[in-house]
């Protein structure tokens, strides 16, 4: 997946740019999907759930926000958790970088 953003009159170097920066839907939804499945199996709340997700060339930064209850070791897996979905999801991604936003 990756973003997509029309262009009309407006600078091209500058939609580049947007288009950059902004979400991966897709992806995002995937990553929020897992990670609320994740806090579920731990029998922690969902609220607060979500994610933001970048693609830059063969990476993926993923800003993935979290109840304030998570401790850093649950974060930690569920992070690998996000990760093994968005593999399954772009297995062409050579790097998946998930962190706690």
């Amino acid at each position: 997946g990756w973003a997509t953003v029309c262009v009309d009159d407006r600078d091209l170097v500058a939609a580049c740019e947007a288009a950059a920066a902004s979400d991966v839907e897709r992806l995002s939804a995937a990553a929020r999907d897992e990670a609320a499945k994740a806090l579920e199996r731990r029998g922690l709340t969902t609220d607060g759930v979500d994610v933001l997700t970048r693609r830059r060339a063969h990476e993926l930064k993923v800003e993935l926000a979290l109840p304030d209850a998570v401790t850093d070791a649950q974060a930690d897996a569920i992070a690998v958790a996000v990760a093994d979905r968005l593999r399954a999801v772009e297995p062409t991604i050579a790097v998946i970088d998930v962190c706690r936003a």
